[in-house]
């Protein structure tokens, strides 16, 4: 069973066996239970399941980029994961590889599968080509971070430090600004929820973020501060 429309992501089977062997976990290990498969998986559905309690952030995270995959953390019950992919529950050592959103019980992590690499290189991606557009007129990131001909605009809240933005966008590891454009940015200050980033999950393949994030790099940076209006 590979992942839904693509055969070259592996499937959760051949996942816990390359687990195993990361963990150098064997058949004979009894922290790993029997692969449980699911003929004819239905829409939204679980469709395998394995116990791998010695399972770590890092080991995991490895193995979801062979499936050209993020990770992404859940501490929230009744099912947190943003879409299909692989989800780990930390109490059990539950792997489970699923047809949807919403398929996690409680904290643990999720293994969220990209879109296949198209091969756009960072600068289209910046710039706004067409094959890079949100919904083929208006460009992504340079929407709000410029063309990125000549630099990165940085947006900055009314009043921030432009150089201390600077400092900390820089100090971001690469594995930050890969989430931030996976997952997008938002939270809540002051009592109010803030939404300044989508997520393109579903537009980018991991290689591509990749290379987004090498050319974000190789340009200097500018603020612009954004203004929240009614």
């Amino acid at each position: 069973m590979s992942y839904e429309g693509n055969d070259s992501r592996i499937a959760l089977p051949l996942f816990t066996a390359a687990l195993a062997g990361l963990l150098g976990t064997g058949c004979g290990s009894k922290e790993k239970e029997k692969i449980v498969e699911v003929s004819a998986p239905l829409a939204g559905t679980v469709t395998s399941t394995s116990v791998e309690k010695s399972l770590t952030l890092a080991s995991f995270t490895t193995l979801c980029e062979t499936r050209g995959g993020v990770v992404q953390t859940h501490a929230s019950c009744a099912g947190a994961n943003t879409c299909a992919g692989v989800s780990f529950h930390t109490g059990s050592g539950k792997l489970s590889e699923h047809t949807c959103k919403g398929a996690n019980s409680c904290g643990g992590m999720s293994c969220v599968v990209l879109p296949d690499d198209r091969g756009l290189t960072g600068a289209q991606m910046l710039e706004g080509s067409p094959e890079a557009s949100m919904d083929d007129s208006q460009p992504q990131c340079s929407f709000c971070h410029g063309e990125g001909k000549t630099s990165f605009v940085l947006p900055i809240a009314p009043g921030a430090d432009a150089a201390a933005a600077i400092a900390a966008f820089n100090a971001k590891s690469d594995a930050a600004l890969i989430g931030a454009i996976a997952f997008g940015i938002h939270g809540v200050k002051d009592g109010t929820a803030y939404a300044n980033m989508p997520g393109f999950y579903k537009i980018y393949s991991l290689a591509e973020m990749k290379r987004l994030v090498t050319h974000l790099r190789s340009l200097p940076l500018e603020t612009k501060e954004w203004r929240a209006t009614p």
